[in-house]
């Protein structure tokens, strides 16, 4: 891995660059995020482990997790919607892609948000290739279920000899 005089890996000071634009991103789109006022009955720890939990069950679905009303934007890709757009997006993957499993990386969370960095792991469901991918997830918690959703995704960088 091509290390800077700092010591810090390139691929390390990308992810962090896109971690500082995800979270200025989240910020900038917090006053049109659907609020609801309804409290969890579960801490922002619980709910995120929880749907980690969920969506690395084989043929589990995920969609009982996410309110009605819900904020949901993805990115590199520029996807954004509510709740229908959401769910066309999973149904998508789970077509495209199986074996889905995350590994949590680090999970950080306050009294409703919580930032989920993770590796998803899949096969793609046409070639049978290996796919691995780095998401950040941004998730805003009301009544125990997502109001808000943001992901950013990041191929990992091959190796430089």
């Amino acid at each position: 891995m091509h290390r800077q005089s700092s010591g810090t890996t390139v691929a390390g000071k990308a992810l962090w660059l896109v971690l500082l634009i995800a979270l200025s991103g989240v910020a900038g789109h917090a006053q049109t995020a659907p609020r609801n006022s309804q409290k969890n009955t579960k801490t922002v720890r619980q709910l995120v482990e929880n749907f980690v939990e969920v969506y690395n069950k084989p043929g589990s679905i995920v969609y009982p997790l996410y309110a009605d009303q819900l904020d949901w934007i993805e990115m590199p890709s520029g996807r954004r919607g509510g709740h229908d757009e959401l769910m066309a997006a999973l149904r998508g993957v789970r077509q495209n892609l199986t074996d889905l499993n995350l590994t949590v990386l680090s999970i950080t969370a306050d009294a409703d948000s919580g930032v989920l960095e993770s590796e998803l792991h899949a096969m793609n469901a046409k070639t049978g290739a290996a796919v691995l991918t780095r998401v950040l997830w941004f998730f805003r918690f009301a009544g125990d279920k997502i109001v808000m959703e943001h992901d950013y995704s990041i191929a990992p960088a091959a190796p430089k000899s």
